[in-house]
């Protein structure tokens, strides 16, 4: 089943104009997707705003919250999708990692529009800004649509947008869907791997629930 969401990934200098997908009468950004995520065991808070500000939030609950939490999550990341190229050594570069190929086969390549009018963002930047999502306890949550968009990630240039195109509040699983959606834009768009030349527009999916990215 196809859930109507997007994702969108763009230069932090052109936000408001790569959050729309389509035409810009079809998207807003204004919304700021909600996040209830684990602060401490048997602990949990809504947080609102991008990866960066919930981190702001979650200390100030938990002044422990990234030696307990965001530290082993990033690590664990880090270890489980391993950014070397499938059959390649550790030490290798240039190819395309084995988690792009990996998480770009749940989404549908068709439905992901690469090029103008988006500006160009770091590949390094979005690979980064992607994997800061993955591993964080918390379930985004963003309200109905269609063509409500709110940022969840800002840093290294980059920002990732989730749209959701339900007339429904849309929850999702994890912070893993949205950057699963980052992944399968930069395995399919990306020209440059090691400079500016990631941009797209995707919309629909083939994973329950997932997200797509502009």
């Amino acid at each position: 089943m196809k859930f109507p969401a997007a994702v969108a990934l763009f230069s932090t200098i052109s936000a408001v104009a790569a959050a729309y997908v389509g035409s810009p009468s079809a998207y807003t950004y204004t919304s700021v997707p909600e996040f209830e995520i684990e602060v401490s065991p048997n602990k949990t808070i809504i947080a609102r705003g991008t990866i960066e500000q919930i981190r702001e939030q979650a200390l100030a609950h938990n002044p422990n919250w990234d030696e307990e939490y965001y530290a082993p999550a990033q690590k664990l990341a880090e270890e489980r999708y391993q950014l070397v190229p499938a059959g390649a050594d550790a030490n290798s570069t240039g190819s395309t990692p084995s988690l792009e190929k990996r998480r770009a086969e749940d989404f549908d390549s068709l439905r992901i529009t690469c090029g103008r009018p988006w500006h160009a963002v770091s590949y390094e930047g979005a690979l980064k800004e992607a994997l800061r999502l993955y591993g964080v306890k918390g379930t985004p949550q963003n309200g109905p649509g269609p063509g409500n968009c709110g940022r969840v990630g800002c840093s290294y240039g980059t920002a990732i947008i989730w749209c959701n195109d339900d007339t429904e509040t849309k929850t999702l699983s994890s912070f893993d869907e949205i950057a699963d959606g980052a992944f399968a834009i930069m395995q399919k768009c990306a020209h440059d791997k090691h400079g500016e030349g990631t941009k797209a527009q995707s919309t629909g999916s083939t994973a329950p629930d997932a997200a797509t990215l502009n």
